[in-house]
């Protein structure tokens, strides 16, 4: 009599974490569709707070921070622009693991030095582009004091994890990434000439 009681209670459990499960799995789904419908606004809100653009330089400096201009409740540090395919993307200032982080997101670096690595999901609306990118070509990062770093692919690569180690290239001025099918796609791209 008790193995069947505790049988039961069980089975009970299991399907109690199953269900618990799928409510996570639903959740997770409408977060996912509920941003990507609110980047295009995000988009036109960063593009309204962006300056007069210029010529931006990459250099050392002694203050390399970036600066951010809080949009929608996320603090954006420019917008990442690929003009031969009409893609537009804000870009968060701070990198945070977590699945219902922002992305793209600044993960280390900055646009100054050459240093400046985004991370971005492989997502509709997001880095859905990034396996269909070609070396040659052209990208812009525009940071929010208006000033515009212009890039060409240089190399795109994979590698099995995300760590600084990996990502930093001293031959890359910006470097993307994304999560695809278990392993990670790196594209790294160098100042335009």
């Amino acid at each position: 009599m008790r193995s069947k009681g505790l049988s039961i209670l069980l089975v009970t459990l299991g399907v109690l974490l199953l269900g618990a499960a799928a409510i996570v799995f639903v959740v997770r789904q409408a977060q996912d569709k509920q941003r990507t419908a609110e980047i295009p606004s995000l988009i036109e809100k960063t593009e309204a707070a962006l300056p007069e653009r210029s010529a931006g330089v990459i250099e050392n400096r002694a203050d390399s921070a970036m600066a951010a201009v809080e949009i929608d409740g996320i603090d954006v540090i420019g917008l990442l622009e690929l003009p031969g395919r009409g893609i537009k993307l804000p870009v968060s200032a701070e990198w945070d693991s977590s699945e219902q982080s922002f992305r793209p997101a600044r993960f280390m670096g900055s646009v100054y030095d050459g240093t400046l690595i985004v991370g971005g999901r492989s997502e509709d609306g997001n880095f859905d582009f990034i396996d269909r990118l070609d070396a040659g070509e052209e990208l812009t990062f525009t940071d929010m004091t208006g000033r515009v770093f212009r890039y060409t692919v240089r190399k795109i690569c994979h590698a099995d994890n995300a760590r600084a180690e990996t990502l930093a290239d001293s031959e890359s001025a910006l470097t993307l990434f994304v999560k695809t099918k278990g392993a990670f796609l790196i594209v790294r791209c160098a100042v335009a000439q």
